[in-house]
């Protein structure tokens, strides 16, 4: 699995004993009233009607950081990829970019099938804060899709030993297995993982993948679904249609 490193909800917005956030709300007085909004109902869990107000404070005040950087992880959360890539690029000309950013823009060239790019933003990432689990999970990641394995191995195993309880590195690395021959260690791999997230889209990817390994039509189908289901980024019609060839 892919993960991004959206921010959680913050109530930040109401702290204004401090300079900056002081010249924020003067700066941006006309919306702060939707702002604060906004930051409300990301605290609710509304992300869509949050999204949708912060874009509207971003039309008319599109070199503001501090809403882009509220408005960018809602954007992803919401799967709005292109809108979300189109600020991240808007912030890259006003603002460096933090590991975060990095992390995001990585995730959606990910997300893309543009495994160059998306591997070029999370090794930039990783030289801010290179022990980043997400980070090293996302980059062995692509490192197995472009068949990378030996290097793929190496960061993801560094990502299980700096965070044990982090799902996704397992099942990437019994994806790995899976495509190098090892089909039953990386079945052993995915179950870890799901036994840690059972509703990990990703897992039940790969699950497919080895039961198509395995010739074992009805539960290469049944896994493949429930990955589509669980997220609508993972696209697996490929492998249905190869499930679909299996007698």
């Amino acid at each position: 699995m892919i993960r991004n490193l959206n921010p959680k909800p913050s109530n930040e917005a109401y702290l204004n004993n401090d300079g900056q956030q002081i010249a924020f709300t003067f700066r941006n007085r006309a919306v702060y009233s939707s702002y604060i909004a906004a930051i409300e109902d990301q605290l609710n869990n509304e992300n869509s009607a949050a999204a949708d107000k912060l874009l509207k404070i971003a039309d008319t005040h599109p070199k503001e950081e501090k809403i882009l950087r509220q408005l960018i992880p809602l954007l992803i959360n919401i799967k709005s990829n292109d809108l979300a890539k189109k600020h991240l690029i808007a912030l890259g000309t006003i603002s460096s970019f933090d590991m975060v950013d990095y992390s995001n823009m990585g995730y959606l060239h990910s997300l893309a099938g543009e495994h160059e790019n998306a591997m070029k933003n999370y090794r930039k990432a990783l030289t801010i804060e290179p022990e980043n689990s997400a980070v090293l999970n996302n980059l062995g990641y692509e490192l197995v899709l472009t068949e990378a394995y030996q290097e793929a191995d190496e960061i993801l195993q560094k990502a299980i030993k700096l965070d044990p309880e982090l799902p996704d590195p397992y099942s990437i690395l019994g994806l790995l297995n899976v495509l190098t021959g090892k089909l039953e260690a990386g079945r052993v791999l995915i179950d870890k993982c799901l036994g840690l997230d059972p509703a990990n889209a990703y897992a039940h990817k790969h699950l497919g993948i080895f039961y198509l390994k395995m010739k074992e039509k009805e539960n290469a189908f049944i896994n493949l679904k429930k990955a589509a289901e669980l997220d609508s980024n993972i696209n697996v019609d490929l492998y249905l249609q190869e499930a679909q060839l299996i007698n």
